[in-house]
């Protein structure tokens, strides 16, 4: 085995995997380098689970809350009275229970009603719009395990429309919470054959700061075979202040994306 090669299994290698250690350690027997390199890659992995993103002072924190407050005052003179209701959690469960009462009904309907098709089709249209609503109110709840909740419903809809998008770029770009920018990520991939969602997702790359997701994002990009990533992917294998372990894996898929385009 060539020491490229052996490079390209320590991302396996450090998650656990069997089939990489059977390849790789032999090799790392012989080869003092990769062997200095693997030790190397295994402390800044366990270094890695130890980060934790940075909680932003009291003053910023302040500042934002009144920004985020006068926003809401200014939304609130634009939208109709019960606008509001959406981004409440009680409302929410009660569209989620709505919605599953109207979902029972159209199954009930569609046996009684079969040879009625443009009620049946009126019918489903309009469960189809109360998920929607659901699944944008749950992603924008203050609550991360709504939020979580949300992008689980998003998986649900067969066709989500652009706020549920909106919706999810947002959380994958700006979420506070690690879990729900992961989970995020996740939704999204169904979608990532359309252009305008890789795009998202390759400037989500650049933006994200925690090491986690940099690794998702890197393994998702390289996994849908996205060309347009090198660069960023070139971008990430240089910066000195990322973790060694997200270097290495940026500059992996970098050689795999070169490696399918030949």
């Amino acid at each position: 085995m060539t020491c490229e090669r052996a490079q390209e299994l320590f991302a396996d290698y450090l998650a656990g995997s069997g089939q990489a250690a059977a390849k790789l350690e032999p090799h790392l027997a012989e080869c003092a380098e990769c062997r200095a390199e693997s030790q190397r890659l295994q402390s800044a992995w366990i270094e890695l689970g130890q980060l934790s993103d940075d909680e932003p002072g009291p003053a910023v924190r302040r500042r934002f809350y009144e920004m985020l407050d006068q926003a809401r005052a200014s939304e609130r003179k634009k939208e109709p009275f019960w606008s509001g209701l959406l981004h409440r959690p009680v409302f929410a469960f009660g569209m989620a229970a709505a919605c599953l009462i109207a979902g029972l009904t159209v199954g009930f309907f569609v046996a009684q009603n079969a040879n009625k098709p443009q009620e049946m089709a009126l019918l489903r249209n309009e469960v189809g719009t109360l998920r929607q609503l659901i699944t944008v109110s749950l992603l924008q709840n203050q609550s991360a395990s709504d939020r979580l909740r949300g992008v689980d419903f998003s998986g649900r809809l067969e066709q989500p429309d652009q706020e549920v998008m909106n919706a999810l770029i947002q959380a994958l770009n700006f979420d506070p919470n690690v879990n729900v920018r992961l989970a995020a990520a996740d939704a999204l991939e169904r979608f990532a054959k359309q252009q305008n969602i890789r795009s998202e997702l390759r400037e989500a790359l650049g933006r994200q700061e925690s090491p986690i997701v940099q690794m998702a994002l890197i393994n998702l990009l390289v996994g849908l075979k996205d060309r347009e990533a090198a660069p960023m992917l070139q971008k990430l294998a240089q910066e000195p202040k990322l973790p060694e372990v997200v270097r290495v894996r940026a500059r992996q898929g970098l050689g795999q994306l070169q490696l399918s385009s030949n």
